[in-house]
């Protein structure tokens, strides 16, 4: 074996291990949100769908795990993968906002702060649910502003079925040690359970990301 062979086989080792290296990470916090969300909505609509008579005691029977339970989803959701200006805050602060004070109100002003915050809990509930492709990259990296312009598109193709979120390596230190990210750019794809199930070094083409994202929905079906 020659030299350049020797060299190229350590290469593609390292560049393998540096592409197994945290796979199969798990977002716990996603996890639990996810099922903290579904227990609140699941509370919610059991109050709003019982009858006139009987809403008020349902209402003070589910009021106070109701809010404990809003209350453990947002520390839960602090931790949650998302950028700037994501969709998800904006419907978040929508319901914080609703449900912060329902426990201190009577059944019936509680019950209809509920029904304005059922619609946009729906929507909260079914965002973090997503599959959700990570891009994690850098400002002054030249691959990653050529996957930043592919992803857009993948952003747009898939608007109302997956999660794209750029998470900048310099800014978020934390989460890309949790994700133990080595190279940029890293495309870390995340089923709607909260489990990584891939990830790409470098530049990739939209139509690989489009498969990809394609068998993380076919999956959740």
């Amino acid at each position: 074996m020659n030299e350049n062979s020797s060299s190229l086989r350590i290469i593609v080792l390292v560049l393998t291990v540096l592409l197994m290296t945290g796979y199969g990470q798990e977002n716990q916090e996603a996890q639990t949100a996810a099922a903290l969300s579904g227990s609140i909505l699941h509370k919610v609509e059991m109050i709003l769908g019982a009858s006139d008579e009987e809403q008020p005691a349902v209402y003070e029977a589910n009021i106070v795990q109701l809010v404990t339970d809003w209350n453990n989803f947002k520390v839960e959701f602090d931790e949650i993968i998302r950028e700037e200006d994501d969709p998800l805050d904006s419907i978040y602060t929508i319901v914080d906002i609703g449900l912060m004070p329902v426990d201190e109100l009577n059944p019936a002003e509680g019950i209809n702060a509920l029904k304005a915050s059922e619609e946009p809990l729906k929507k909260l509930n079914n965002l973090i649910r997503l599959p959700l492709l990570v891009d994690f990259s850098g400002p002054r990296c030249k691959a990653c502003k050529t996957m930043k312009s592919r992803l857009q598109n993948v952003r747009k193709r898939f608007s109302d079925i997956a999660r794209v979120v750029y998470i900048d390596v310099n800014t978020h230190k934390g989460l890309t040690k949790k994700y133990k990210i080595m190279l940029i750019p890293t495309l870390v794809f995340i089923d709607q359970n909260g489990k990584e199930v891939c990830r790409m070094v470098g530049e990739v083409e939209e139509q690989v990301v489009d498969k990809k994202l394609n068998e993380l929905l076919k999956d959740r079906e």
